[in-house]
C-alpha cells in the first residue's frame, strides 16, 4: 500500500486527483453493483447499510480534519520558519561588520551566496545542491567565527557574531528537519485512502440497494475526498507548487545586503 501511494502523490496534484477519484468511483462502481444483487435477493434494503454508511462517513470525516490539521500546523511552521532564517541571516550580516577587515568581506560575501541558494528555483536537483553548499558554508563561516574568536577572546561583539551565526545554522537544520525528513507518516495515508475506499463502496451499496442510481451524489462525495486528501498532501510536501511558501523575507534580506 505505501508503494501505491507514493507512486500516485508523486504525480502532479491534478493527476493524483485523478487517479485518486478513479479509484473511489470504481470502488462506487462495485458497491452499486453488489447492492443491486443483494436488492434482488433480499427483496427489501437493509436498514443496516444506511447506518454504517453514516458511521463511516463520521470517521472519515474526523480522519481527514485531523490529518488536515496536521499538515496545516507543520505548513506554518515551515512558514516561520523562512522569516526566522532571513531575520537571522539578517542579523549576522549585520554583525559581520564588527570582525577586523581581512575577515569582513569574506563573510558578508559568503552570507550573501547563502542567500542566493535560498531564492533558487526550488527541484529536487536545486534543493539537494542548495543543503550540500549550504553545509560547506557552514564550516568555512564558522571557521571564520572561529579565527575571530582566537584573535579577540574578550570581544563583545565578536561574541554577538558568533550567537547570531549559531543561530542561523541551528535554524537551517530545523527547516531540514522539518520540511524533508518530518512529514506525516506514510500510514496517514494509507489510512486515508482505504477508508475513502470504504466509504465509497458502501455509498455505492447502499445506493444500490435502493436501485437508484445518483451520479450528482456520487460524483460530489468522491471529489471532494480525493481533493481534499490530494490538498493535504500539498500542504505537507516542501516544494509543492499549490502551496509553495513565499520567499519575501529572503528577498528582502538580499535587497538589504546589496544597500549595504
Amino acid at each position: 500500500m505505501s508503494r501505491v501511494i507514493e507512486s500516485i502523490f508523486a504525480l502532479p496534484w491534478w493527476g493524483a486527483l485523478a487517479v485518486l477519484v478513479a479509484l473511489l468511483m470504481a470502488s462506487t462502481e462495485l458497491g452499486f453493483r453488489l447492492g443491486r444483487a443483494g436488492m434482488g435477493a433480499a427483496g427489501k434494503p437493509p436498514g443496516q447499510a444506511a447506518v454504517a454508511l453514516a458511521g463511516l462517513l463520521g470517521l472519515l470525516g474526523l480522519l481527514l480534519g485531523f490529518s488536515f490539521g496536521m499538515a496545516e500546523s507543520r505548513y506554518s511552521v515551515r512558514k516561520a520558519l523562512v522569516l526566522e532564517e532571513a531575520n537571522a541571516i539578517g542579523t549576522t550580516y549585520l554583525r559581520a561588520r564588527f570582525l577586523p577587515d581581512e575577515q569582513r568581506e569574506r563573510v558578508r560575501s559568503m552570507l550573501r551566496e547563502y542567500v542566493d541558494l535560498r531564492l533558487r528555483p526550488v527541484t529536487p536537483a536545486a534543493l539537494e545542491e542548495g543543503i550540500e553548499r549550504s553545509g560547506k558554508l557552514h564550516v568555512d563561516l564558522w571557521r571564520e567565527a572561529e579565527l575571530a574568536g582566537r584573535a579577540h577572546p574578550t570581544s563583545e561583539v565578536v561574541g554577538l557574531f558568533v550567537r547570531a551565526l549559531n543561530e542561523l545554522i541551528d535554524l537551517h537544520t530545523s527547516r531540514v528537519s522539518i520540511g524533508l525528513h518530518q512529514r506525516l507518516p506514510a500510514g496517514t495515508f494509507s489510512l486515508l485512502l482505504t477508508v475513502s475506499i470504504v466509504v465509497s463502496f458502501m455509498f455505492g451499496y447502499t445506493t444500490g440497494l435502493g436501485k437508484a442510481r445518483e451520479v450528482v451524489p456520487t460524483a460530489a462525495l468522491v471529489v471532494s475526498v480525493a481533493a481534499v486528501i490530494v490538498m493535504i498532501d500539498a500542504l505537507d510536501a516542501p516544494a509543492a507548487p499549490m502551496f509553495r511558501i513565499t520567499q519575501w523575507s529572503m528577498e528582502d534580506v538580499r535587497r538589504s545586503m546589496a544597500e549595504n
